[in-house]
């Protein structure tokens, strides 16, 4: 009897014995897992962040692509439109006064060739802009003076000075005029000049 209750006490712990091994094994295992999946966690969130960072940039990006695009007035590309509409039309209107001043009124380029001349030059000089443009104006000059304001002129756009210069216009009809020629540099290198004072020379007879 004894032999059997030794016997069924061994069974018991056999079986308790190998519910703990099996226990301890299921926890290893789930040790091991949790592990790997830290691990795995670890390896793959550079590309979670990484992704991330992505979306985050697609989103600026089509934000800052709408703001090229016009979407009725609230966009970079309608203020920019706004604002080379409202430039044009401040140079249509300056251009349109100085067309209209009754003194001659030249403008050049930063090397000081004539690029545009009002109404009121071209009637004085007697002469088209296609033959004043560039530094075809000189023509127009009295000749024995003409070596002295080219050198001046061109002293004065070397320098980035205003130019200040009596000159001697001769029209196409000989007649001779006497003027004060003053042309100022503009913040983009341009000259803008005008003739102020135009008397015409009466010459003596001999």
């Amino acid at each position: 009897m004894d032999t059997n209750v030794f016997t069924e006490f061994s069974k018991s712990l056999h079986s308790i014995g190998s519910f703990f091994n099996t226990a301890n094994t299921i926890i290893a295992a789930l040790v091991i897992f949790i592990g790997y999946l830290i691990n795995f966690s670890k390896k793959i969130k550079p590309y979670i962040s990484l992704k991330d960072d992505i979306s985050a940039l697609k989103i600026n990006l089509d934000k800052i692509s709408s703001e090229f695009k016009t979407n009725g007035g609230k966009s970079l590309k309608d203020q920019i439109n706004d604002l080379q509409a409202s430039t044009k039309t401040i140079l249509y209107r300056q251009r349109w006064m100085l067309e209209n001043r009754e003194e001659p009124i030249f403008e050049t380029d930063e090397n000081g060739k004539f690029t545009w001349i009002n109404d009121a030059f071209a009637i004085l000089t007697d002469r088209p802009f296609r033959e004043l443009q560039n530094n075809n104006w000189i023509n127009c000059l009295r000749e024995d003076t003409r070596e002295e304001i080219t050198e001046s002129w061109r002293l004065a756009i070397e320098n980035k000075r205003t130019f200040e210069h009596i000159l001697f216009i001769v029209d196409s009809k000989n007649r001779i005029f006497s003027t004060k020629c003053v042309a100022s540099r503009q913040e983009d290198g341009k000259y803008i000049g005008s003739f102020m004072n135009v008397e015409k020379v009466v010459e003596k007879k001999s």
